[in-house]
């Protein structure tokens, strides 16, 4: 009898023990189903669910790009042109950026006619209606365009066409005034004056259209800004010295108001107005 006492003593600690462990087993694998399900749950909301990303930027814009790839080749060109005017025409590079401060060297400038430097004079040329095409691009772009679909390589080179026609119709009238009024050397001076800062301008606004298509939309303000402050700078310096060269020559201040509100200011407001009608 004794010893069945013992046995059953013996039977029930291992009995209780047995429970415990069950109920510890069940509670970890409630445990871990709980997990599981919770892990899915979230799973499932990150796959159905749209992500906010908070925008960063000025005023709160989505740093996104809207720069195409046609901008590349430009780039590249205005790179191989300022390289080719650098290396095969460096004199007279140096002395065209003198003839921004310098009158009498745009006077030696405009005196010597040679092949060289009307060589270098094209280039130039080509740079500048080539950069400032794709600068006012950039600019409409990030400023005024609400459709990016619109700025396309068939905008740019609309824009190309605009600026050679305005340029051609500035030449064709100057030259006529000159003629018509006997001033044909001082037409021909002040149309050199004219491309003498339009070359400058070419040069100093490279970095900006280079770095624009590169860069994120809200560090392109800073840029494009500096760039039309830089362009107003020169157009005032241009007009300082054409109204120079008028007064050296004995123009009617009458003609040069004139001329300065119809050949240089009007076609600003034009082209003003005009991107505000695409835009």
């Amino acid at each position: 009898m004794s010893r069945n006492t013992k046995q059953t003593e013996t039977i029930l600690p291992t009995q209780s023990t047995n429970v415990e462990i069950n109920r510890d087993t069940n509670i970890s694998l409630q445990n871990k189903i709980l997990s599981d399900t919770i892990i899915a749950d979230s799973i499932q909301n990150i796959n159905t669910e749209t992500v906010e990303i908070k925008p960063i930027g000025e005023k709160g814009k989505l740093i996104t790009t809207t720069q195409n790839d046609w901008m590349i080749p430009i780039c590249l060109l205005g790179l191989i042109l300022i390289a080719i005017i650098r290396f095969s025409f460096g004199k007279y590079l140096y002395r065209v950026i003198d003839s921004v401060l310098n009158y009498q060297s745009s006077t030696n400038l405009f005196l010597e006619k040679n092949m060289r430097n009307l060589r270098g004079s094209i280039f130039l040329n080509s740079l500048f209606f080539t950069n400032i095409s794709l600068f006012i691009v950039q600019y409409y772009n990030y400023f005024w365009n609400v459709n990016t679909d619109k700025v396309s390589f068939a905008f740019y080179v609309s824009a190309l066409l605009g600026l050679c026609i305005l340029y051609l119709g500035k030449i064709i009238i100057v030259r006529s005034i000159g003629y018509i009024f006997n001033g044909s050397k001082e037409a021909k001076e002040y149309l050199h004056t004219i491309f003498i800062y339009n070359k400058n301008l070419a040069m100093i606004l490279l970095p900006i259209t280079l770095s624009v298509p590169f860069i994120a939309e809200y560090a392109s303000s800073f840029l494009l800004n500096a760039g039309i402050i830089i362009g107003l700078i020169f157009f005032l310096l241009r007009l300082f010295r054409g109204i120079k060269i008028l007064f050296r020559k004995h123009v009617s201040i009458f003609y040069m108001i004139l001329y300065l509100c119809a050949l240089e200011i009007l076609p600003l407001l034009v082209i003003y107005k005009l991107l505000l009608s695409i835009a």
